[in-house]
């Protein structure tokens, strides 16, 4: 108790979400089962371990690498267009 107030921990986060640009956490408390998870907005969550995993883990899933596009030339396209134009100009 703190001040005359039950004292709750976050064990984790198990979801976000964002409405009306309000970041919103549903949070599941040390010890309580899940009946008690509640959805808090960020205003109301401290930061805290379980905020930062959730954080860093967010983070990593939202990382996407796109490797580099491979240089392809078609020569093939390049010469049959050259050798047409050729072809009628010469007409």
């Amino acid at each position: 108790m703190v001040n005359g107030q039950l004292e709750f921990f976050i064990d984790r986060l198990l979801d976000e979400h964002v409405q009306c640009g309000c970041t919103k956490y549903l949070i599941h408390w040390q010890g309580e089962g899940p009946e008690r998870d509640k959805w808090l907005p960020t205003s109301e969550v401290e930061p805290c371990e379980a905020l930062d995993r959730w954080l860093t883990c967010t983070t990593e899933k939202l990382t996407i690498t796109i490797p580099p596009r491979p240089t392809t030339q078609n020569s093939s396209t390049t010469t049959s267009t050259t050798t047409a134009s050729s072809g009628q100009g010469g007409v």
